[in-house]
């Protein structure tokens, strides 16, 4: 059998070798995954088991290897997640995002993911070329080693099946389904299927909501509210918030302003976090997002003029169905390696509040704020931490990647500020709030996480910025409610959960989804559960949701849980 084996070596070592190169991720999930010993073993005998029977019952390797070109996909995706965030399988929610980036994001990132391309370029590009030279040249595999990797095989699939039973014996929460890879991975893309179809009914399965909205304020007093969304926007950076850089110069001038020190986000994605910032959706209910509408239309329904202005590129999810909920809905350009800089929304907000006729407006701004690469958050030249052109993402350039950081809030605060002085001169009764949607790693620790929406979150990613402002003709008509947010300052806050009601509190409108213990304008405020919307759209407690030892200890530190 040997020498038959050895004799016709072409298809029998190119399936050893496509078996080696698709465990790749299995074998580096084992160092990287807090599971079992067993779990471990079996998450390397069942495929590889499985494999060599598929591989092995064909002649034809070269046709066996490109019909598996989708595990090879997968693999090189594994590779990258865990190139990017050190562990954990690929989760539904990075399908999801990968559905709902924009091009100029993709191009952004994929620009400083280099190496990690060049590793699977040079893992699995090597494997379909062999393949197809094997078709060209007709070569096929044998029958003496076709029976040898189905015997080998089929002992190993059988050991771990085996093996899968008595660890779902000791252990019922076990399954073959979430812990072995790539099978996990599939289940998690039928999840993420399902909630992409989900989502593409939403018209149909939020029709019959109502808010039963109904005004408190005077009628004919002029009034323009503004829910600014921040993206990527952490607390820690932020001058007042107790950063030791000045990057809210502007801000901390500012009368009327309030900031939230303790805001923690129920998620670290975008597509989750920002509809839960914009409805009465929140962690512990997540699930019923396709059935609600947004704060746009609960202001619609108080008799308010609406506006959704995005510098965010529309992506067919829940954010952009809400935005659509307003009577005028305008994206900023976004071109490839072009993108508007988030100070550009104002000139919209201008034609806005030109509108002398619609004595009652509502606005939503979502912000392109600090999202990566940062220098480009904000025109060349701008800001006051140099020097900030990052060309690599690593630990020696990691100043460089602060001060382009620092940069893009300290841009932040610059519009922001412009923003507040729009309304304060145009002589209406109005307020802002303002929360970003989650925050950001930037190789803070020896872990070297960098950015967010990883499967596992970390307390740079989930501790935002938050603040409220008033203008000076409101706190001379609602005093109390200035108060009450001078108030909660200092009190921890869910973001996602409070932005809504806080929103409406400040407007005076009262909706049958409405709660004032959510609103920090509000005397009756209590902070709801601590709570993660994880991969699952489960809200779980912080301690659950695959956050650190150091996170937890830091966020105890700050107190925020």
């Amino acid at each position: 059998m040997l020498k038959s084996i050895l004799r016709h070596p072409a298809c029998t070592l190119l399936a050893i070798y496509y078996t080696i190169v698709l465990m790749v991720p299995n074998m580096a999930l084992c160092f990287t995954e807090p599971v079992s010993a067993m779990s471990r073993v079996i998450n390397i005998l069942m495929p590889l088991g499985v494999y060599l029977l598929i591989l092995s019952a064909f002649k034809r390797t070269g046709w066996v290897v490109w019909a598996m070109l989708p595990l090879s996909v997968l693999a090189a995706f594994q590779l990258v997640l865990l190139f990017l965030y050190g562990g954990s399988i690929i989760a539904v929610d990075m399908f999801l995002n990968v559905v709902t980036t924009n091009m100029s994001e993709a191009t952004e990132l994929l620009a400083n993911l280099g190496a990690a391309i060049v590793v699977v370029v040079i893992l699995y590009l090597p494997p379909l070329i062999w393949a197809t030279v094997t078709l060209v040249r007709k070569k096929t595999l044998k029958r003496p080693a076709a029976m040898a990797m189905r015997f080998i095989g089929g002992v190993l699939f059988a050991a771990s099946a085996i093996m899968a039973v008595v660890a779902n014996h000791v252990d019922s929460d076990y399954k073959v389904g979430r812990e072995v890879f790539p099978v996990n991975v599939m289940h998690n893309i039928k999840i993420a299927v399902d909630r992409t179809v989900a989502a593409e009914h939403y018209g149909e399965t939020s029709a019959a909501y109502k808010f039963g909205s109904k005004a408190t304020h005077d009628t004919a007093m002029p009034e323009v509210y503004v829910m600014v969304i921040g993206e990527t926007s952490r607390a820690i950076n932020w001058q007042l918030g107790g950063y030791d850089r000045p990057t809210n110069k502007c801000l901390s001038c500012r009368d009327g302003l309030v900031f939230n020190t303790r805001a923690l986000s129920e998620s670290n994605t975008t597509h989750k976090s920002v509809p839960m910032l914009m409805s009465s959706v929140r962690a512990c209910n997540f699930d019923s997002i396709g059935c609600v509408k947004s704060i746009i239309t609960a202001f619609k329904e108080a008799g308010y003029k609406t506006a959704f202005i995005s510098n965010q590129a529309p992506n067919h999810s829940y954010t952009q169905f809400f935005g659509e909920e307003a009577d005028m809905c305008e994206y900023m350009p976004d071109s490839l390696g072009c993108h508007s800089y988030d100070q550009e929304m104002l000139d919209v907000v201008k034609r806005c509040l030109a509108d002398t006729v619609s004595r009652k407006q509502f606005i939503v701004l979502h912000s392109y704020g600090s999202h990566f690469k940062y220098q480009e958050r904000y025109p060349a030249g701008y800001g006051s931490f140099k020097p900030d052109e990052c060309k690599e993402v690593n630990q020696e350039s990691r100043q460089l990647l602060v001060n382009s950081y620092d940069n893009s809030i300290e841009y932040t605060d610059m519009w922001l500020d412009e923003l507040m002085d729009m309304l304060e001169r145009s002589g209406r009764t109005a307020a802002v709030v303002y929360s970003s949607d989650h925050g950001e790693d930037i190789l803070d620790d020896s872990r070297g996480r960098f950015l967010h929406a990883s499967p596992t979150p970390t307390y740079y990613q989930l501790h935002v910025a938050m603040l409220s402002w008033v203008s000076g003709k409101y706190r001379n008509l609602y005093p109390d409610k200035y108060e009450q947010l001078k108030a909660h300052s200092d009190v921890p806050v869910s973001s996602t959960a409070s932005l809504f009601d806080t929103m409406l509190d400040l407007a005076g409108i009262d909706t049958e989804h409405s709660d004032l213990k959510l609103s920090l304008a509000s005397e009756s405020y209590t902070r709801p559960d601590v709570l993660y919307l994880n991969d699952m759209n489960k809200g779980v407690d912080y301690a659950h949701c695959g956050l650190k030892k150091r996170d937890i200890a830091t966020m105890n530190e700050k107190s925020l849980l």
